[in-house]
């Protein structure tokens, strides 16, 4: 498998908006996780990645996942900073 972003989000938060707009126009592969009804499991995403915040965006490149960050990263990652 090839190049995938996953990001766990939370409706009305501005930058988790952003980010996801942003993974649409970028036209790539990528599972979006509205963790509205799930604060536990967003809490524990936040600890696996140690990323307090959301959006909370991760890059998986073949079997190798990093941890891009929110979304300030991501628009850096694909140099739009």
């Amino acid at each position: 498998m090839g190049e995938h972003f996953t990001i766990w989000i939370k409706t009305g938060c501005p930058f988790c908006i952003a980010a996801s707009h942003l993974l649409l126009s970028q036209k790539v592969s990528h599972t979006t996780y509205v963790m509205d009804g799930d604060l536990e499991e967003l809490d524990s995403m936040k600890e696996k990645w140690n990323h307090p915040t959301v959006p909370i965006v991760v890059h998986r490149d073949g079997d190798k996942e990093s941890l891009v960050g929110g979304f300030t990263e991501l628009k850096g990652w694909f140099g739009n900073d």
